[in-house]
């Protein structure tokens, strides 16, 4: 999973799953315009493919502008541990400043013209699950990134221009992902005027059990 955002000439990528440098190469997007990459947690589909990016950078679009990675406590070791497992050191010939920033609930982080305000997300504990709104000068965007029903989801979606949710069942039997009727719900209550839907399995839930991220 991955979403570009653009304002003006700023570029930020919303999480950044396995197949999302692919995905950029297939609609003609250089991925040297991410100024900033914000990953909301640890599972695989939304954080693994940060590797993968910094590895083109190295090899096929060498890269010379600075580059923010920012994610929940623990981005800079957990990136490069997965660039580690993939046997490549992100240092190696890097010219170009990487760094890396943490979320902290509650508290607004300023990148490229961009401003992120993480929110708690009910997932599995262990990813350092977070959601996000995003503003910049035109435009706001509230990311539910994965997350479990709440109830203070529809109050953070109530006055943005755009709600980008994760919708993982049809019926109900995981805690840690959203329902089409809980995704209704939250629309109906807050008034979001545009939304988008992640994904949609058709599986029921006991079929995913505890193997869904």
């Amino acid at each position: 999973f991955g979403t570009l955002l653009r304002e003006g000439s700023h570029t930020l990528l919303v999480d950044c799953g396995p197949t999302t440098l692919n995905g950029l190469q297939q609609l003609g997007i250089d991925p040297r315009d991410i100024d900033a990459i914000a990953i909301s947690h640890f599972h695989g589909d939304h954080a693994s493919g940060a590797p993968f990016l910094l590895l083109d950078y190295l090899f096929e679009h060498a890269r010379s502008r600075p580059l923010q990675i920012i994610g929940p406590p623990g981005i800079e070791e957990f990136t490069q541990h997965a660039s580690a497992r993939f046997h490549f050191d992100v240092d190696v010939k890097r010219g170009y400043e990487l760094t890396y920033r943490e979320l902290d609930c509650g508290s607004k982080l300023e990148t490229s013209g961009f401003s992120l305000l993480p929110v708690p997300a009910l997932h599995h504990p262990e990813t350092r699950p977070h959601m996000l709104r995003i503003d910049s000068a035109s435009r706001s965007v509230f990311f539910s990134g994965d997350t479990g029903w709440h109830d203070a989801l529809p109050r953070h979606v109530g006055d943005v221009d755009l709600f980008i949710s994760e919708c993982t069942l049809l019926e109900e039997g995981f805690e840690y992902h959203l329902l089409v009727l809980g995704l209704v719900a939250i629309v109906l209550i807050a008034g979001s005027g545009r939304w988008s839907v992640d994904r949609l399995l058709t599986r029921p839930a006991e079929t995913i059990g505890g193997a869904a991220a």
